[in-house]
């Protein structure tokens, strides 16, 4: 039983390690040598509880994409509550890529409405 259980374990991290040698084969193949802006865009409206989680996950994202020279996180403020802003401006100073911007119109904060 044990010899079975541990065949079926060693049969697995070989099919894992298999995929996972292709996937680094094929990001290797397809990686342009050309640079651009890389943007994610987050709209906060209210209190948003997951704002400084979903934050610290783009910024993760970020590091592990490589391969651009210009990378932005946008926090789209369409009325978020102060404690909500409070984390968007501390994580804003504490990696650098994040920037704040205010919805001027009506019609800029009615595009996120789910």
């Amino acid at each position: 039983m044990l010899v079975v259980l541990g065949k079926l374990v060693l049969s697995f991290l070989l099919i894992l390690g298999t995929v996972e040698a292709i996937r680094i084969l094929l990001r290797a193949l397809l990686r342009t040598r050309k640079t651009g802006k890389l943007c994610f865009l987050f709209v906060f409206r209210g209190h948003e509880e997951e704002a400084e989680l979903v934050l610290r996950s783009a910024v993760q994202k970020l590091k592990w994409m490589g391969g651009r020279d210009e990378k932005q996180i946008l926090c789209l403020d369409c009325g978020m509550d102060e404690e909500t802003r409070e984390i968007c401006e501390r994580m804003a100073e504490q990696y650098g890529v994040i920037e704040i911007c205010a919805a001027r119109k009506k019609e800029d904060a009615s595009f996120a409405n789910p």
